[in-house]
């Protein structure tokens, strides 16, 4: 899952991210840059899923 916000959207939630979660927080400049970033994310998770480094879905 990927979830963006502005600087000027805060709050508990958001700032707590990566301290409930595995997630990693990324800052991006402008929408090239962000969609760098999604690509890299997509990327990154398309070759774990190719490869078996995400665990299995249980419980189906």
């Amino acid at each position: 899952m990927m979830f963006a916000h502005e600087d000027a959207v805060s709050s508990a939630m958001i700032r707590s991210i990566s301290q409930r979660w595995d997630a990693r927080v990324v800052s991006y400049e402008d929408q090239s840059e962000l969609l760098d970033e999604i690509r890299q994310f997509v990327a990154d998770l398309m070759n774990r899923e190719l490869y078996g480094d995400l665990p299995r879905k249980t419980g189906e």
